[in-house]
């Protein structure tokens, strides 16, 4: 009897034992279960801000293509405004040497003109 005592004690104390371990890992796995839950919330956390990233960068890359092809439109502007400008320094030199010519034949008229009266005169006289 006293040895049946005896391991129902003992047993009693493994059991209490087990039901700390128990109680123990309880704690433990509920630890875990809350770490597992940040773990899960940060994952999706990181995830939309992977997302958000990809986003940005391929915001940025549409961006720097508009960019670069306002810059390519700027300089195209700018040579196609330094072509006008030397295409009017151009046209403002033909201008000019037109007028200097028209003034010329102007002159020349006049000569002609004043040598005709003069040889009208001469032949009247």
């Amino acid at each position: 009897y006293r040895e049946q005592e005896e391991v129902k004690s003992a047993m009693g104390a493994r059991y209490e034992e087990c039901k700390a371990e128990l109680e123990e890992m309880r704690g433990r796995s509920r630890d875990l279960a809350g770490k597992f839950k940040v773990i899960g919330g940060l994952r999706h956390e990181f995830e939309v801000a992977e997302k958000e990233r990809i986003s940005a960068e391929e915001k940025c890359r549409i961006r720097d293509r508009e960019l670069e092809e306002a810059r390519e439109a700027v300089k195209a502007a700018k040579e196609a405004e330094r072509q006008s400008e030397e295409k009017a320094k151009e046209d403002e030199a033909e201008v000019q040497r037109l007028n200097e010519e028209l003034v010329g034949l102007r002159d020349k008229q006049l000569g002609l003109q004043r040598e005709r009266a003069t040889s009208i005169k001469a032949l009247e006289s």
